[in-house]
């Protein structure tokens, strides 16, 4: 059996396959809508504490919504362990990323989620490279 961290590197390793097929609005056969390669991006991986994990998953859903920072956003629970969350954020710009990193709302966010967290988050910057609608 895999390892976790080898587990986790082949998940973030399929989300960084996403289809290439093109789809409507996107440039010529390139598969990612205008401007996307140009949108920057997080990757978030958080475990809950146990018996937190339904919470956090509802605050960073509810969060998410709230900021209208993000141009799409998925978050994703893990098969194996339903207190782990991924959450794959794109924001609409390089200025919409840094209005909600400074705003009110990613502080307090930020604390509540903190709290039911069992260890630190992984955030890893990025940027698309391709997406199916």
């Amino acid at each position: 059996m895999p390892s976790p961290i080898a587990r986790q590197a082949g998940r973030l390793n399929y989300l960084t396959r996403l289809s290439t097929r093109p789809f409507a609005g996107s440039r010529q056969g390139t598969g990612y809508p205008m401007g996307l390669k140009n949108q920057p991006a997080y990757i978030i991986r958080m475990r809950a504490k146990p018996g937190s994990g339904d919470k956090l998953f509802a605050l960073a859903t509810a969060g998410m919504e709230k900021s209208g920072a993000s141009s799409r956003f998925i978050i994703l629970r893990e098969d194996d362990d339903r207190d782990v969350l991924w959450n794959v954020e794109v924001f609409s710009s390089d200025a919409e990323k840094k209005r909600y990193e400074a705003s009110p709302l990613a502080d307090l966010l930020r604390d509540e989620i903190l709290e039911l967290l069992a260890e630190p988050p992984m955030r890893i910057a990025a940027h698309p490279y391709s997406a199916a609608p």
